[in-house]
């Protein structure tokens, strides 16, 4: 059937991993990657990958960060199971295959398509646990697919890629703030092996008071990024003193000067 919605589109499918998009890890990613890269070094115009909603905006976050390639590389999924009435898996793997193969979305780069709605990875997030137009854009969407025809309406600039590493990738904790945690956790994170820290921090990125004391000693020896929760607006930026290391700016007076603020929505 897609080959007959896609006439003169050659499609050739591989299976990397079948695992429940919880279990997904920068390995697989680095695999997914790798064999992106060969297929299009071979020739291919462009790479779908599906994976799982649940963390459907993490994966495409984390592969625009690593692919290089000059052609676009699409992440879909479905909101339903193929068995249920309206599966939308079908249609959105085929509106992936257009904006792959459009010769208007060479430069796109990583892209998200859910729901004929193309989504940047910096932007989009799931915002529904089962409705079909669960993924939405702070910003709205980078373009659309109607009827058959790939519309894109804006193009940000692709960002530059981080290395990879080749040996397995440092492990780094996610903190959230809460009211009463008193952040008894926060000392022995360096101990047991982490090498950098994430706090999900209340606002634009305050975390509490009784947080500074362990938080500053945990940034002399790994970096920590503290993003606020609210995805739009920026992080609520205070002055930093010069003296203060690995800092870009600082949250709120309680955040240590080792640690800086931003999210994937907007760095400080």
């Amino acid at each position: 059937m897609i080959e007959q919605l896609l006439p003169g589109v050659e499609i050739t499918e591989h299976s990397l991993a079948q695992v429940p998009s919880a279990a997904v890890d920068f390995d697989l990613l680095r695999s997914v990657i790798t064999h992106a890269d060969a297929e299009v070094a071979a020739g291919a115009n462009g790479v779908v990958v599906t994976t799982g909603t649940d963390t459907l905006e993490e994966v495409a976050f984390a592969l625009d960060l690593m692919w290089s390639a000059p052609a676009p590389l699409i992440v879909t999924g479905a909101m339903r199971h193929p068995g249920a009435p309206g599966a939308d898996g079908p249609a959105n793997l085929v509106s992936a295959l257009r904006v792959a193969t459009d010769p208007g979305t060479s430069d796109v780069g990583v892209a998200v398509v859910m729901n004929d709605r193309i989504h940047g990875p910096s932007q989009v997030q799931k915002r529904h646990t089962t409705h079909v137009d669960a993924f939405v854009s702070a910003a709205g969407p980078l373009g659309e697919i109607s009827e058959g025809v790939v519309y894109v309406h804006t193009r940000p600039p692709r960002r530059r890629p981080v290395g990879i590493p080749d040996g397995p990738f440092p492990p780094v904790a996610l903190l959230r703030t809460a009211i009463g945690d008193d952040g008894r956790l926060l000392p022995h994170l360096v101990d047991v092996g982490y090498r950098g820290l994430v706090i999900e921090a209340a606002g634009g990125g305050s975390t509490p008071t009784s947080w500074a004391q362990p938080l500053e000693q945990v940034a002399r020896h790994i970096p920590c990024s503290t993003p606020g929760v609210p995805a739009p607006g920026p992080p609520c930026a205070r002055p930093t003193p010069a003296s203060a290391p690995r800092s870009t700016c600082n949250a709120a007076a309680s955040s240590p000067p080792g640690c800086s603020t931003g999210s994937k929505h907007g760095c400080c």
